[in-house]
Order: structure tokens, then sequence, then C-alpha cells
């Protein structure tokens, strides 16, 4: 079962209120000991490493609340420090929207969070089985046969009052979906769409075959319909195809068509089994998708222990449906089940591995903060941090063209794009944060955009700008709440710059960076006189 949504964390501003300077005094830089409150969030330094509790409690008066109401239930490790989160609870049952959080930083504790609730309430004396709440949620539905279901009890505040509820969540033919279930007597309360798209309609590429030619003008073959016949007349097509490593899968699963190895779980297209060492499938296979996603999503996780140092970013078996699954043409991330699902229509998905890596960055944020997204510019965010780790990580490897690396998932966007050059999104686009249209794929691009732009100056390779930027950008994530926007983000990464640059000298260099282009994006960051690279 995955860790519930719980919410958290994070450092906006280090600055109980911006400071009065003149124009020829720098700005005190990331470790000024002052505190803040700000909406639950006591930010600076706040005195040596302690447990939890024993944080929540000291602070507990500045933030105005009862830290014995709140329980810690996650600990995580990351290259700055240490992450704990929790929420209100009540009789042992957690509240739903009220979250704890203390994080510490070079054994000083810089940040405390506590947000609890003035509903009222307990949960009921005899509440319905989680099997008895998943069974109203599926005869709802119809649902005969579903692909995933899972639930959690919370209290959910709903005017004024602690409601007892089991929160469903469940994936079948044409459902993603969460559903708040009374734990009195399993009635239904309150249902929401869970997919998280890639927009795309999108297989062994590594990460597609424009983006390692150069092709702009190749094409998969449609039927008159429009529908993906899977297979192509552009002969260059199979050129691009390249012998990747399936590892460590487990192998009478696999006879049974589910791949599963220690970073991923596939649900794929039939029964695979290798054959003198070498899974017999082709392109126009429907276990071809469940490949690419087995290969890519376990390929990232090694990438991120073994060369990015970091072995607790989403390091668990994603559960991924890499099968046509009618209702589904679109991609998307569900976060109650924690699963991913491609799409199939046009060119299937998986046959792209930036949307599987796009995709993934769904998860990964979600490990990090669950919950992630509770903003626009959260949502935003996530939408801009699964481009740009797509293009960020393939821009390591040497066979891809460097002119497609700023354009996102081409292959998938060939079915329904009639650009010469097909893009789903861009990462050079002309945006800035002046060009915010509140939707979330429109508003990614100015974040990807801002994190490619950061990139660009930490290193002097694509590997070692690629190394250097996702160890910052992922370390930065565990100390951000879930309610996170681009001015919170940009802080969390000046907040943590000194953990992962390799020396001071770098660290400032980099922090200049960072605010550069926060000020050429026109960012929402607060003024640094005296802070800048001079590009």
């Amino acid at each position: 079962m995955r860790i519930p949504p719980i919410v958290l964390l994070l450092v906006l501003t280090m600055l109980a209120a911006p400071l009065a300077v003149s124009a020829d005094q720098p700005i005190a830089r990331r470790g000024a000991a002052v505190e803040e409150v700000r909406e639950g969030l006591l930010i600076g330094d706040l005195g040596p490493a302690t447990a939890p509790e024993a944080a929540l409690a000291a602070a507990a008066d500045r933030l105005g609340v009862d830290a014995a109401a709140f329980a810690f239930d996650f600990h995580r490790t990351s290259l700055a420090g240490e992450h704990f989160r929790g929420r209100q609870v009540v009789n042992g049952v957690a509240v739903d929207g009220t979250a704890a959080a203390v994080h510490v930083i070079d054994g000083r504790i810089v940040t405390v969070e506590a947000r609890d609730t003035d509903a009222v309430g307990a949960p009921v004396a005899d509440p319905v089985a989680a099997e008895v709440a998943e069974a109203a949620v599926l005869g709802h539905f119809g649902i005969t046969e579903a692909i995933a279901v899972d639930s959690e009890r919370l209290l959910v505040p709903t005017d004024g009052v602690l409601v007892d509820t089991w929160r469903v969540g469940v994936v079948a033919a044409g459902v993603a979906t969460t559903v708040d279930v009374s734990a009195a007597d399993a009635s239904i309360l309150e249902l929401s769409d869970d997919r998280r798209f890639a927009e795309a309609v999108a297989t062994l590429f590594a990460p597609n075959p424009i983006a390692t030619s150069g092709h702009i003008d190749m094409r998969q073959d449609v039927d008159i319909a429009g529908v993906d016949v899977d297979y192509t007349t552009d002969e260059r097509v199979a050129e691009e195809l390249r012998d990747l490593p399936i590892l460590d899968f487990d192998l009478p699963r696999a006879a049974a068509g589910n791949l599963v190895g220690p970073w991923v779980d596939v649900i794929g297209g039939g029964p695979m089994v290798p054959v003198l060492d070498r899974f017999d499938v082709s392109k126009t296979d429907p276990r071809f998708e469940g490949l690419m996603a087995y290969h890519h999503i376990d390929a990232i996780q090694r990438y991120f222990q073994d060369v990015l140092g970091m072995d607790n970013v989403n390091a668990e078996a994603q559960l991924t449906v890499a099968l046509p699954v009618m209702g589904f043409d679109n991609s998307f991330y569900q976060p109650a089940n924690d699963l991913v699902l491609f799409g199939a229509g046009g060119v299937d998905d998986g046959e792209d591995a930036e949307v599987i890596i796009h995709e993934l960055g769904h998860a990964i944020h979600d490990d990090q903060v669950p919950g992630w997204g509770g903003s626009a510019e959260g949502g935003a965010m996530g939408e801009g941090f699964g481009d740009f780790l797509a293009a960020t990580y393939f821009a390591t490897f040497d066979d891809t063209v460097r002119t497609q690396d700023t354009c996102l998932m081409e292959w998938d966007s060939t079915s329904y794009s009639s650009e010469e050059q097909t893009c789903i999104r861009r990462m050079d686009t002309a945006k800035t944060y002046a060009d915010k249209v509140n939707q979330v794929h429109a508003d990614g691009e100015i974040w990807s955009k801002f994190l490619w732009n950061v990139r660009e100056h930490l290193g002097t390779t694509e590997a070692e700008r690629s190394a250097n930027v996702l160890r910052w950008l992922l370390t930065a994530h565990f100390s951000m709440s879930d309610r996170a926007d681009f001015a919170e983000a940009i802080r969390a990464l000046e907040l943590t710059v000194d953990a992962v640059a390799p020396d001071a000298d770098t660290a400032a260099e980099w922090d200049a960076v960072l605010y550069d282009e926060a000020v050429a994006m026109g960012m929402p960051i607060a003024a640094r006189p005296g802070i800048s690279t001079g590009s």
C-alpha cells in the first residue's frame, strides 16, 4: 500500500520581511538565522536537531497548534538532511488536509510546519471494513474486474465536522478515480478523476526514433480513421531500435504477463519469455510497450542510485500498466494507486520513452512530497518537471541528437501534430513568468524552461550538467510543501545548494545562476543585489 497523501512542508522565504538595503548592499544569502511564521510555517535556524515530536512541541505556541494532536509517520534522508512528516490524528485516524513537518539540515532544524483543522468529531465506533468500502465503489461503477484498488481511512473535514471516510482509489477499464466512502454506512460521498495526462497518444527506442536520428519527417502509419496500425513503411524507424538490457526481472511472473523487478512492476500485453536471453518481441507486438516501460523506468532508477548517489527517490517497484486499456488514449499517473498507465491510439505512448519518464516524474513528485500539486503552480511544476526530467536524462545519451533535446515527445506527437517538427511541448520557448495562463501544461513550459536554463550553467558536458541539476532539484523536492509554488520551489533550491555543490565556491556560483535565471524570466523571488553571475 502506498504512503498516504500527507501534507507537508517547506521554506519559502528565509527573511521575516523584505530588508531595506542600499543598492550596493548584498542581501544575506541562504544562511540567515531569521525565524518567520507564515501560514503554519516556521523557518530559520531553530536550534539543534531533536526528535520531530520535540521540535514541533517547542514551536507549537508560535504555530498556534497542539503538538500532541500530531503523529509523525514519514522519515526520509536526503543529501541535504533529515525530513519528517505527519498529520493530525484523532483516535488513531489521520485528519485529511492537515500536516506536520520538521526538516533538519547540517544538524540544525531549519523548518517546522504544522497545519491543523478546527473541524470537530471522531471516528465512528463501528466502521465498515475497507473491503466493504471498496466493493461499494466497484459496484457504483459496475466494475467486475479492476486493474488496481486501494483504500485509506481518513477523517475528512466537511462543513466544520470530521467525517469518518474510506478514501478508495480504483483503476479499471475507462475508470481512474478516487472515491470517498462513508465509514459509517459505505455510502458514496465524493468522486474525483485521478488521471494526470501527458497529453499524448503515443515504444524499444532510446528515447524515440526522431530523437536518435534527427529525422523530423519520420511518421507512423495510421489507417483511414487515424488509428495506429502499429507498423510503419518508413524503413528508417527500425534502424533506431537499440539492444537495451532488461535486468533482474522475475521470470515466472514474466511468463504470466507481469514483468516485475526491483524498480518496476509492469502489467504487460501477454507472456514475456526470453529465448536465448533475448525477448523476441517486435514493435508491432503488444508486449513491446511493457518492455519499453520496464527498461526505461528501471534504467533511470539505477541512474538515480549509481550516478546521482540517491537511493530514496521513488525507490520501489513502480506499478505500471503498459497494455491497451479501453477508455484511455492518454497516459497518466494516478496517486491513489501509485500507478502509471500508458495510453494507446495514434502512436502508442509506450513507444516514446520521453512519455514514460514524464509520467514517472509524477510518481516521483508524489513519492517525495505526498499529495504534491495542491496549488495551480504546483500542478504546472509537476508537468514541467516531468518534461525536464525526460529531456535532461536523455540528454546524457551519446546517440541522441542535441537539437532534439528541448523538443519533448516528438515521436508520440507525430500522430496528431501537423508541424514539420513535432513536439508535444518545448523547453526553449520565449515564455516568461508573465506568460502564465493558469493551465498546467502551458505553464509547465515556464518551469521546464527555467530549469533547463539553470542546467546549462552547471557543468561542461551533458552528463555533468544533467547529474548536477537533477541531484540538486531532487534534493530540493524533499524540502517543498504539497502546495509549493514557483517561489517556494526556487527558495528550496537556494536552501539546498550547499548540500549538493562540490564546494563553497561552486555553491555560490550555482546560487548566482539560480538568481540570474529567475530574474531573467521574471520569477517571483526576493531581490538580492550583489548576487549575480554577470551574464
